[in-house]
């Protein structure tokens, strides 16, 4: 009874050290009703000053249609951090449409330009981000509805595919088999 009791204790401090250590590790920049209730879609990049620009999704849940209290749907806001992110301004709105505006990317071009694109710039690069069989120059897409396209520059080869079966209802997933199927014709 008291090995038992010593395993139990032991296995309680090796998961508090191991929660410890993951929250050690994150920082929440921002939360709350500060963040309109829901923040999601991330991405940050660093100003020519030197200062982190983050931007996120902001609305009441995952999808933020227009509503009473939301009467745009969603919208992108931004925080700054001067001190390479050890704290952060407070959230400020970059984009605001009737449109449920969601997945921005953010990128300080080598000018100064800020570039900010709502659902854009996301894609995946390297073979990985295409079919198997492409090549090291592919970029693509997947989406949650199972929709994806990704371009094989060394193959000069484009696939899209377009459905709105949600990309876990079935495995595999046609989208994915006809990605495949294009893949290999590319490569003869």
């Amino acid at each position: 009874m008291v090995l038992l009791r010593m395993t139990w204790a032991l296995a309680a401090s090796i998961l508090f050290l191991e929660v410890s250590t993951i929250l050690a590790q994150h920082q929440i920049v921002c939360s709350g009703q500060a963040a309109g209730g829901y923040a999601a879609f991330p991405d940050v990049c660093r100003l020519p000053n030197g200062e982190l620009f983050c931007v996120f999704y902001s609305g009441y849940g995952h999808v933020s249609t227009p509503s009473a209290k939301w009467p745009k749907g969603g919208r992108i806001m931004a925080v700054r951090s001067s001190d390479n992110g050890q704290s952060w301004s407070r959230p400020f709105v970059v984009i605001d449409t009737d449109q449920d505006d969601r997945d921005p990317s953010v990128a300080s071009l080598k000018n100064g330009t800020l570039l900010l694109t709502k659902r854009g710039l996301g894609f995946a690069v390297g073979k990985e981000s295409g079919s198997p069989g492409c090549s090291e120059r592919t970029f693509g897409h997947t989406g949650s509805t199972g929709t994806l396209c990704w371009a094989d520059r060394a193959s000069e080869t484009i696939c899209v595919v377009l459905t709105s079966l949600p990309a876990r209802a079935v495995q595999p997933h046609p989208s994915k088999l006809a990605a495949e199927r294009v893949a290999a014709v590319s490569r003869h």
